[in-house]
Order: C-alpha cells, then structure tokens, then sequence
C-alpha cells in the first residue's frame, strides 16, 4: 500500500501530537535528586543539596516508636522528630532493623550529627547541645554534610 504525499503529511500531522505527548509523558517522570515525590502527609526537606520526603514525628507516640520495628527506608524518605522547646534529646536504635544517619537540628542549622550508626548499636547518642528537630535518614545519606549546614523544610503535603 502505496500512501499519496497529501494522505502522508496529514498522518504526519495527526501523529505529531501522539508522539510529543508520549515525551511528554515519559520525561515528566524522569527523577532528579531535587524533584522528588513527596509522600500524602509528608513534607519536603533539602539538606545537602539533597531532597527528601520527610515523615513527622512530633508526638510522644511518633516519636517513641520513629522508625523501629520497619524493615526499610526509600532511598529518598526520612523521619523528622520535632519537639516543642529546644533541648538536649538523646536517641537509640531500639527496634532498628537498618543502620541510619541523624542530625539534630536548631534555628534550620545542624548542630550535632552521628553518621552511619549500626542497626544493632546500643549506644545512646547525646548531642552536646540543645535542638528542636531531629532528621533520621538511611546511613549514608547525609555523607558530605556538616555541623552548620542549613536545612529547609516545605510545606506538609496533601
């Protein structure tokens, strides 16, 4: 089957809109480390020029439980503890089942952070200063980010 050149351009022009809408589609999904989806409930927080999609925990029972008891964290998700007033909040991996990376947080800064901390460490970790927030991710996460580094955190998703 032999198409006539005017029944060719108008398939062309018919087609056009099919195939950059299937672009469209496909490359809209495309992953960048600041364009992350974030979870119903949850809020966007960037440190280290990374973004994460962030859980609160910001009451007595959220914050007991946190993480414990779950077998994974996406690779891009994270818990965030906050707490009324600034304080000295000590934490440990009771019910732990992988390792993680904290950092305590005050004024959107960090102040203290413990790195790469064991599933199975028993060790209470103490920040030698007082913070109202502080960030669980998976270990390694925040490998390049320091003491002083800022945080931002969005708006609580719908």
């Amino acid at each position: 089957m032999v198409l006539d050149p005017k029944a060719l351009r108008l398939y062309a022009l018919v087609m056009l809109p099919v195939v950059i809408a299937a672009a469209w589609f496909v490359f809209r999904y495309e992953k960048s480390p600041a364009t992350i989806p974030i979870a119903p409930g949850s809020i966007a927080a960037i440190v280290g020029g990374r973004t994460f999609s962030t859980e609160i925990a910001d009451t007595e029972k959220s914050r007991e439980l946190g993480l414990g008891y779950r077998d994974s964290l996406c690779t891009d998700c994270a818990m965030l503890f906050r707490f009324d007033v600034p304080g000295i909040y000590p934490f440990w991996m009771k019910g732990m089942r992988f390792p993680l990376d904290l950092a305590w947080i005050r004024d959107g800064k960090i102040v203290f952070i413990e790195k790469n901390i064991p599933a199975d460490s028993t060790v209470i970790m103490t920040p030698d200063t007082t913070a109202t927030e502080v960030l669980e991710t998976n270990a390694g996460a925040l490998s390049g980010v320091k003491i002083g580094d800022g945080i931002e955190t969005g708006a609580t998703s719908k």
